[in-house]
């Protein structure tokens, strides 16, 4: 394809384009015009578009050609880069697609790697408590014979499934569209997505009372002979004192989830439990705990102060607290992280893995189609004597 200008046209061009000032001057708002073959007249065009004619007004027929062919060699399948350059533009993405993500797999669960021939089980057990007599000269001695209690429990894997996603791989006018559909879809981040939601939907299962009472293979815990009624929590769902359908986030809540661990003691597997200081509360209610002090005056302390400085980061109770704000968790529940996970989470990276279908290239092209699905297997289980690991704290009605 040529584009070829006859001589008179050109020199008018040329002179129209330097006229372009004088018309400015003359208080017309006029940037470039343009001669309209059809009618014999010229227009006038917008200031981008002139800008655009104007490059070409100079050339001669060398010159002309030569940038036909770089646009015809533009838009060719493959040519969206070349089309940018001469363009000239610079293309910024926005999505308005917001992705809810948090961390309660990290966080609450420990990551188990399996290999392809490994499967998960638990032995549950527990300690005897053996009685202690006085006897004297002539009494006997009560014999107590030891049994070793032991209870199987295989936790279940699943084959997960991300997708799938179908889509088209060619246009006859805009060439091979399949990597412009994919970037519309992201597998890898979907299972994240979902998977942390399970994660959370699990985690939910240890709030509660805790189970004191059956066999003692069933219980959460069972304590020993020593220890006074009532000195250990019978839930890890707690209520802030004091509470209405508008009280906000406060230091009570926090309160409830130091005397929750303090209680335990040494008791659980003979270490303390303690909190980490990170707090998941509402997004949405967070920052009600700076309406307990005031920006103004003086400070009362410095926990205060370290508030009304950052609110996501202070100290107060020898710990070091972190408010995160999170989308899933609903009004009014705060979840405490303790140093100790609630379960695990069994994974099998040997078995992950992203199919395309139809396998052969050639089938794609002739179907016009495509399918991409992201398969991983995962199981989630939580141990009933973990469950004690985790709390919530409501803070309002």
């Amino acid at each position: 394809m040529k584009l070829i200008l006859h001589n008179s046209f050109r020199e008018s061009v040329r002179a129209l384009v330097r006229t372009v000032p004088l018309w400015k001057a003359a208080g017309r708002n006029v940037s470039t015009l343009v001669y309209d073959e059809k009618t014999g007249a010229f227009h006038t065009v917008p200031d981008s578009l002139g800008q655009f004619l104007g490059q070409y007004a100079g050339l001669d027929e060398v010159g002309l050609n030569a940038q036909v062919s770089r646009y015809a060699a533009a838009y060719t399948p493959g040519g969206e880069c070349t089309m940018r350059t001469m363009n000239a533009l610079r293309i910024v993405t926005i999505s308005n697609f917001m992705r809810a993500m948090s961390h309660w797999r990290e966080m609450f669960f420990e990551t188990v790697s399996l290999q392809p021939d490994e499967r998960p089980a638990y032995k549950h057990s527990y300690q005897m408590q053996c009685d202690v007599y006085v006897t004297g000269p002539d009494g006997g001695i009560r014999r107590v014979k030891a049994v070793q209690p032991q209870k199987e429990v295989y936790p279940e894997l699943y084959e997960m499934v991300a997708g799938p996603v179908h889509y088209a791989v060619r246009d006859i006018l805009n060439g091979f569209i399949g990597p412009a559909a994919q970037a519309t879809f992201d597998l890898a981040a979907d299972a994240r997505a979902g998977d942390d939601k399970l994660h959370y939907d699990a985690l939910l299962t240890c709030f509660g009372t805790f189970t004191t009472t059956g066999a003692y293979l069933d219980r959460t815990f069972f304590g020993g002979r020593n220890m006074r009624a009532g000195v250990m929590p019978t839930t890890n769902e707690l209520v802030t004192p004091g509470q209405s359908g508008t009280t906000k986030m406060k230091w009570e809540t926090l309160r409830e989830a130091l005397n929750y661990v303090v209680r335990f003691g040494n008791l659980l597997n003979g270490q303390p439990l303690r909190l980490t200081g990170v707090v998941m509360v509402p997004a949405d209610e967070l920052v009600g705990i700076t309406e307990q002090f005031a920006p103004t005056g003086s400070t009362s302390n410095t926990t205060a102060e370290g508030v009304i400085s950052d609110f996501f980061s202070f100290r107060w109770g020898s710990i070091n607290w972190t408010l995160v704000p999170d989308h899933f968790l609903p009004a009014g529940k705060a979840v405490f992280m303790t140093d100790r996970k609630v379960g695990h989470s069994w994974e099998k990276p040997s078995m992950d893995a992203e199919y395309v279908t139809p396998s052969d290239p050639q089938d794609r092209m002739r179907l016009n189609l495509e399918q991409r699905e992201y398969h991983y297997v995962r199981g989630i289980s939580i141990p009933g004597p973990w469950k004690p690991h985790v709390l919530r704290v409501s803070y309002h009605t």
